[in-house]
């Protein structure tokens, strides 16, 4: 574990990369990750925000599962906030679904669903959900 003193100045922690198929199943209750949220915010200073990537690595199935139609986009969306609220993560950092030309439009409506897109360049990494902070 690392001596806080060194991780102090760090504002965010990805943890990476959940798979995107987890966000097409209906009542999706299960993300994995290779550690909790509760772990990995006890090794950084109190405030630090732990958030998701979604997707990366070449792992794009899911998103183009999900951008087939409206019901696909906004059962992704949902399952997006499910997981952040299951997890306990302070929310998703990274939509990564990498496509050529940028991000196809259906996609860019699923991120909007979700209550925000702050990507600066499309087709890379996409915000996408970030709860309010209580402190």
């Amino acid at each position: 574990m690392p001596k806080i003193s060194l991780v102090a100045d760090i504002t965010q922690v990805a943890l990476a990369f959940m798979s995107p198929a987890y966000f097409n199943q209906e009542e999706a209750s299960a993300f994995p990750l290779f550690t909790t949220v509760e772990i990995a915010r006890s090794r950084f200073a109190h405030g630090t925000a732990i958030m998701i990537a979604i997707g990366g690595w070449g792992d794009t199935e899911g998103f183009e599962i999900a951008a087939t139609s409206d019901g696909s986009r906004k059962l992704f969306a949902s399952n997006i906030k499910n997981m952040v609220d299951i997890t306990g993560a302070d929310g998703t950092l990274f939509i990564n679904f990498h496509s050529a030309g940028g991000l196809p439009s259906n996609v860019r409506q699923a991120l909007i669903l979700t209550g925000s897109t702050q990507g600066k360049q499309p087709g890379l990494h996409q915000s996408c959900i970030m709860k309010p902070c209580s402190d």
